[in-house]
């Protein structure tokens, strides 16, 4: 409960406040873009693997090759 007062007290300072007079430099700047890469690419990857799942269900769920029963062999 504490955190969660110190991270609403940290919002609301930061959305009442004039201005920061603060800049990002190069080195923060390229840290976000890895960042929002590193997401987009993330998110991308889970795509594909959530699709390739949802395929390999519906090509198992309608394949044509029935599934092995048992058979008698031994026929003389």
């Amino acid at each position: 409960m504490i955190v969660y007062r110190s991270v609403l007290a940290v919002i609301v300072l930061m959305a009442f406040s004039d201005s920061a007079f603060a800049y990002i430099d190069p080195g923060t700047g390229s840290m976000v873009l890895q960042m929002a890469v590193a997401g987009v690419l993330a998110a991308l990857f889970y795509i594909k693997t959530a699709w390739s799942r949802v395929k390999l269900f519906f090509l198992k769920l309608f394949s044509r090759e029935k599934k092995d029963t048992p058979h008698d062999d031994n026929e003389d």
